[in-house]
């Protein structure tokens, strides 16, 4: 019931006019309240749901965030490291802080660890493998030469 009074919620946001809007961003930190309570349930399809209708809020009226930007990044960064989550969820997390670079750039410089968490954690996804990776699994397989080379060469001047 709360995911759907969520999504119906964003979808009335971003059809009201700017002006009409600030009468409602007083709502925000009840509907971020629902994100923990989600992400201890690992609860991901419905974490991904929210984060959605986020990404929709925060395109439409960002400002609306500042006051939480600081938690709403710590919280977004925590989604994305958490390998439990789905990968929708952790992408999805990622996607609504990258919204916020989009839209509010001004926001996410003067966030302190915003830039260096983004960075760390896109890396960080960047590299995940998964259990169902078939590149992967041919990669650890393969005898790459030049990791062969680069260790005879290493010994030799050792």
């Amino acid at each position: 019931m709360r995911i759907s009074a969520i999504e119906a919620f964003s979808a009335f946001f971003r059809s009201v006019a700017r002006d009409v809007q600030k009468q409602f961003w007083s709502l925000l930190p009840e509907i971020l309240n629902v994100l923990p309570i989600l992400k201890s349930q690992q609860s991901s399809d419905n974490l991904s749901k929210i984060l959605v209708a986020l990404i929709d809020l925060a395109d439409t009226a960002p400002v609306m965030f500042k006051p939480l930007f600081p938690q709403v990044v710590e919280f977004g960064i925590s989604i994305v490291q958490d390998k439990d989550l789905s990968d929708t969820a952790r992408q999805n997390a990622l996607e609504l802080l990258v919204t916020f670079a989009d839209n509010a750039p001004n926001m996410c410089k003067k966030e302190p660890t915003y830039a260096r968490d983004m960075v760390t954690q896109c890396l960080s996804l960047m590299t995940d493998i998964g259990a169902d990776d078939d590149d992967a699994e041919e990669w650890n397989e393969s005898d790459d030469v030049s990791i062969t080379q680069c260790q005879v060469t290493c010994h030799r001047t050792n």
